[in-house]
């Protein structure tokens, strides 16, 4: 009953009732009729015997057997009579008539009434009856007659036929079942009609507040009956009415908050669309002077031979170098904003480049009197790399920076079906409150004060974007001053060949013949930085600061070797049209390359997609020398 709908919960209340009514009433009323008729039937058969005892008297008497015989006769003929039969005072037969049952024939008598009855078989006693002499005209012996019980002379039987009533009974059987049926029909009609009656509305209802769940808000229940349902289609109705007005409000709230939300969005993303051109535009003017320091540095370097004046040279040196990372993560920061990273998937096995990572920071660690403990472990797995090991290069840094004491480890394991590359530390551990924020730009644990030698907060962001390009999890668990442990989830792949680990670029050295090499900025300290690096390589640079400036120096007849230019120049040329102009002058081979400080995302991508070599400022003297080595060769 639970499970049935509310139109059939009906229907089955009013339907089994009114159907069990009918089928007793029907069944009480033939079994009645039945027995009425069984019972008529047993009187017109005692009515009979007892005609026919009465009118035997007078032939048993006087032994007048031909006139029971015609009695006998007589009485077999009634309709339902089967067998008829008269029997002296000794139980013997007198007369018979009709189809005569043996053990009637052969002398069942008084003794077995109840079993003739139940084949219905009447037997009744032939009584003579004496005369009543009451007449007052009769005086014998002076006194009154007197009446004396009557005498048993003989036996009737009267065997009744049950055909006719058996006929009889079918007959109201199939009234009565007739009678059932069309009061269980009737009975379904009601019930049908009265659970439509009452469900329609309940179902309509039902269905209005089906709509009201799905949004229809305007939806309401026809009010067209009285009574209790009539009451709660109108408090169906006031709950939509109710409903609608508090979304209405709801959505104008709603509306009014996505609003207020896209506002400051289009802030947010003007907010930080200026920051990142302040900081490229910032990024750009502070390269160009870097780049010139860095070999106004080297040629310094180049021309002291005293052990004091060279010291203050390599420490001027180490702080370019150290401006160079800074300049370098927002540079990579640039790139992965501007999707002009595409990671190169191959097999590889990690072991090289954590036997790399452990040449490269256990100076560091040393200096800082910590333990680094790099787990040396061959490990095949599919990725690129150059930008793991820049994920591995950035936490291996983080850790070792805010670790004082303990140490730093480094450890690659196989867990199922991935490998479970770590970074654990002792160091001063993150705060809950911080985690969330430590992939964030610019976001730095316990540096308020924006100290330049704990860098600037990229590190974290950096591995977080690149991470999320290659597809492999990060993870951080942290206990403050217990230190922290980060989790990069990589996928399991055959080992490949070894491969050689990328060698340190050796110092330059003047290896060159007087090559000519174009060089164009509009930066003056980098031309004459770039001028006076090069003569002492033994090149002959041609130094121009915008394209319109080449063309007069080509009058002359020089003809370039190959062309460094930067790539935001003056007026509407930049270093990828300047190339291009040379180059359908001199030939689609001339060697050339861009050295740029600009870190616009549009930019970087440009710049990615001319295909050409790229070097970004601040350039270190030793990449300088490697380029031109690569660019001249080229010729």
């Amino acid at each position: 009953m639970k499970n049935l709908g509310i139109q059939r919960t009906i229907l089955l209340a009013v339907l089994l009732p009114s159907v069990t009514i009918a089928i007793a009433v029907a069944a009480y009323f033939t079994f009645d009729r039945i027995r009425d008729s069984e019972n008529a039937w047993r009187m017109l058969g005692y009515n009979m015997a007892r005609n026919l005892a009465t009118s035997s008297e007078y032939a048993i008497v006087t032994g007048n057997r031909p006139m029971l015989a015609t009695l006998a006769h007589a009485a077999a003929k009634e309709p339902g009579v089967r067998f008829v039969m008269v029997k002296d005072e000794a139980g013997q037969p007198l007369s018979w008539s009709g189809m005569v049952d043996h053990a009637v024939l052969m002398g069942a008598g008084e003794q077995d009434r109840a079993h003739l009855e139940a084949q219905w078989i009447i037997s009744l006693p032939v009584e003579l009856r004496s005369l009543n002499l009451n007449d007052p005209m009769l005086d014998i012996a002076g006194g009154q007659g007197a009446s004396q019980p009557p005498k048993v002379i003989g036996t009737v039987l009267l065997g009744m036929s049950t055909d006719n009533l058996e006929e009889l009974k079918r007959h109201l059987l199939l009234a009565g079942l007739l009678i059932m049926g069309l009061g269980t029909i009737l009975a379904g009609v009601i019930a049908v009609v009265v659970s439509r009656t009452l469900s329609r509305p309940i179902l309509a209802l039902s269905q209005v507040v089906g709509r009201l769940g799905g949004g229809e808000l305007a939806v309401r229940a026809e009010q067209d009956t009285g009574g209790e349902i009539g009451h709660l289609q109108a408090g169906v109705n006031r709950m939509a009415v109710s409903l609608e007005q508090h979304n209405s409000l709801l959505q104008q709230r709603v509306r009014e908050a996505t609003e207020d939300l896209e506002r400051k969005r289009q802030e947010a993303e003007q907010a930080n669309l200026a920051k990142s051109r302040f900081l490229a535009s910032v990024s750009h003017d502070l390269r160009q002077p870097m780049h010139a320091l860095g070999l106004f540095t080297e040629l310094l370097h180049q021309q002291l031979t005293d052990d004091q004046h060279l010291g203050i040279v390599q420490r001027m040196q180490a702080s370019v170098s150290q401006l160079e990372g800074m300049f370098n993560a927002l540079l990579d920061l640039s790139k992965l904003d501007a999707g002009a990273v595409q990671p190169n998937f191959r097999d590889f096995d990690l072991k090289p480049y954590l036997r790399k990572l452990d040449e490269e920071f256990a100076p560091l660690a040393e200096e800082k009197g910590i333990a680094l403990r790099v787990r040396l472990a061959s490990a095949g797995t599919y990725s690129d790399s150059l930008l793991l090991a820049r994920i591995l290069n950035n936490l291996v840094a983080n850790a070792i920076h805010y670790t004082q004491r303990g140490g730093v480890l480094v450890a690659c394991r196989r867990r199922h079906d991935h490998w479970l590359l770590q970074v654990w530390d002792t160091g001063i551990g993150i705060a809950p409150e911080d985690l969330p924020r430590i992939f964030e730009e610019y976001y730095q644990v316990g540096n308020p004060e924006r100290n330049r030698r704990h860098g600037m907060g990229l590190g974290l962001a950096i591995v977080a974007k690149l991470a999320r390009l290659l597809g492999h999890e990060l993870q951080v668990h942290s206990r403050p001053g217990r230190g922290t442990v980060f989790s990069l989830k990589l996928p399991v792949a055959p080992l490949a060949l070894p491969e050689a680990s990328p060698s340190v670029l050796p110092p330059p050295t003047a290896s060159f013949s007087g090559q000519c090499v174009l060089v164009i900025d509009d930066d003056p300290d980098v031309l004459d930085s770039m001028a006076a690096l090069l003569s002492s390589w033994g090149l002959r640079p041609l130094l121009a600061p915008s394209l319109d400036a080449v063309w007069p120096l080509l009058e002359t007849g020089a003809v370039p070797d190959a062309v460094v230019s930067d790539f935001r120049l003056p007026g509407e040329a930049d270093g990828l049209v300047a190339i291009e102009r040379l180059r359908e002058r001199f030939g689609a081979e001339l060697p050339a390359a861009l050295i740029s400080g600009d870190t616009v995302p549009q930019s970087v991508a440009r710049m990615n997609a001319s295909g050409l070599t790229i070097l970004h400022k601040p350039v270190a003297p030793a990449r300088l020398h490697a380029l031109l080595t690569g660019l001249l060769t080229q010729r």
